[in-house]
């Protein structure tokens, strides 16, 4: 009788091994790549949430996508899919976006923090809250006003604590 030894090489060569190991791998890059950027937006604060939660649903969906391509699939019309739905929704969202963006812009600029006492515009009050859709006054004739972030970056802001 002989008995078959199945060796590391044989292993190695199965097709199904090899595409386990294919997941694997792209699944631990995301994780680090994941890791990566939450430490790089870590420096920035409790506002890098939004941020994060961004990056991480286009890193899955790029693993995604990575992963089916390695199984064979062909991946080139989900794509396209994607890139149309991702049009309609950016023009669907265009106001919000605009305003994201440019909170992104108040945050790393720092014309203004929590507290401060400005004037935008026609508009005086201390600053409750910096949000990603807009930045909310409290005025001394204790009226609260939200102020869409779009508005606050295009005007000249004028801080009054300095």
């Amino acid at each position: 009788k002989v008995k078959a030894m199945v060796t590391l090489e044989d292993i190695l060569k199965r097709e199904e091994l090899s595409e386990f190991l294919g997941v694997l791998f792209v699944f631990l890059l995301a994780i680090a790549v994941l890791r990566l950027i939450k430490k790089s937006l870590h420096k920035f604060g409790k506002g890098a949430g939004p941020l994060y939660s961004i990056a991480k649903i286009f890193v899955w969906v790029i693993a995604f996508l990575v992963i089916l391509s390695n199984l064979g699939y062909d991946i080139s019309s989900l794509i396209a899919g994607l890139g149309i739905t991702g049009i309609a929704l950016a023009l669907a969202a265009q106001e919000t976006l605009s305003n994201t963006f440019c909170s992104i812009s108040i945050w790393m600029d720092k014309p203004f923090k929590t507290g401060d006492h400005i004037r935008i515009d026609k508009f005086e009050g201390e600053v409750k809250a910096i949000g990603l859709r807009s930045t909310t006054l409290h005025t001394k004739d204790k009226t609260t006003i939200s102020i869409p972030n779009k508005i606050v970056a295009a005007s000249a802001i004028e801080n009054l604590n300095l």
